[in-house]
């Protein structure tokens, strides 16, 4: 098995490449529906892959990934401290328990480089999929707009994990090409730099908002 998890702009997601013992290939992207790290996405890939293979009902497996902070954590080289992995690391060594696991939680060049560029190809496929079902978010001038906390995932101090996603509302100032926009604040102050729709969702007053 080999795993690789990412992180973008665009989302996260995970990719997972079963080989039989006879060479048989099986390639999975799965998009993640929450912002994690990349470290986060490597767990998340191998868990998934090995429930896949115990849903096959493999006995033993190897694993090859790209992470080697996740790889000496599982082989237990280093110790897993960190309280957004641990509960991941326990869920892995849980499955690889169902397992007859080999010596091999490795990070190979050659198998890394040939099975991270099949997963590239089948990522590539998925948001090919992805793209065509997905329409772009389109907005007006003169539109209320939430703008979405960037980088994904960002904690307030303060707030922790109540810490708000979105911010403003702000209103659409100009519709620039490549579905990016102009904001400005609603007291007229501008933005000085576009803003890409996917990072835009439209704002609606509440009842709270129309009795101020």
């Amino acid at each position: 098995m080999f795993f690789d998890g990412s992180v973008c702009e665009d989302g996260c997601g995970i990719g997972v490449l079963l080989v039989s013992p006879r060479g048989a290939t099986y390639s999975f992207s799965i998009r993640l529906s929450t912002p994690c790290t990349n470290n986060v996405a490597a767990y998340e890939a191998i868990c998934k892959g090995m429930e896949l293979l115990l849903d096959a009902g493999a006995e033993a497996v190897e694993i090859f990934g790209d992470s080697k902070l996740v790889i000496s954590q599982l082989t237990e080289e280093y110790k897993c401290e960190s309280e957004s992995l641990f509960p991941l690391w326990i869920q892995c060594r849980e499955l690889m328990a169902q397992f007859r696991m080999s010596d091999n939680i490795e990070d190979v060049t050659e198998l890394r480089l040939w099975s991270l560029e099949k997963i590239k190809e089948n990522k590539a496929k998925v948001a090919r999929a992805y793209n065509k079902k997905v329409k772009p978010k389109e907005f007006q001038v003169g539109d209320l707009v939430w703008e979405a906390v960037l980088p994904l995932g960002t904690k307030d101090k303060m707030y922790g994990k109540w810490s708000p996603n979105w911010h403003g509302p702000y209103k659409v100032d100009q519709v620039l090409k490549g579905n990016a926009y102009m904001l400005e604040q609603l007291d007229g102050v501008k933005f000085p730099m576009a803003v890409n729709g996917q990072h835009l969702k439209k704002y609606f007053p509440s009842m709270w908002d129309d009795g101020q």
